[in-house]
């Protein structure tokens, strides 16, 4: 059987390798945020906890990890749970950026190119079609000819 060939699947993956590096990266911004407090300016932030800020940062990393896990596996559920994810991350590190604007910008920008990848194309995020030798695309099959006629 042919496959149909599907757009965006690298964008896709594109998507899923820049989110699980972001995920990685914003978990270990997390436990930094906990347990290495100097590396931070806490008073510049817009609330000034910054234990709460890293037990934010590390539960979104873990949930990114866990979203390129999906799209890494082709799941739909895993662009939409990406989507929230990589917005929702966008506007605590907008919140956040103050803490340290250098890292804040890079999430933000990283955030918004998986937002893009994941928006694109949404048909990498579909089943691919299995198509037989002259089936068509909407599944309909070409008209099989007459059987010869046999004499006996």
């Amino acid at each position: 059987m042919a496959q149909a060939r599907q757009g965006g699947g690298g964008w896709r993956d594109f998507s899923a390798v820049v989110f699980a590096i972001v995920g990685i990266s914003n978990a270990i911004q997390g436990l930094t945020a906990i347990f290495k407090k100097e590396y931070f300016h806490e008073a510049s932030l817009v609330y000034s906890n910054l234990q709460f800020w890293g037990i934010v940062w590390l539960i979104i990393g873990v949930l990114q990890v866990v979203a390129a896990m999906l799209l890494f596996g082709k799941q739909p559920s895993g662009r939409v749970l990406g989507i929230v994810l990589a917005i929702g991350a966008s506007i605590v590190a907008f919140m956040s950026l103050q803490g340290n604007p250098s890292w804040g910008f890079a999430v933000l920008a990283m955030n918004l190119l998986v937002v893009y990848g994941l928006t694109a194309h949404p048909e990498a995020f579909s089943e691919p079609i299995d198509m037989e030798p002259g089936w068509t695309t909407s599944g309909d099959r070409p008209p099989t000819p007459p059987a010869p006629h046999v004499n006996m």
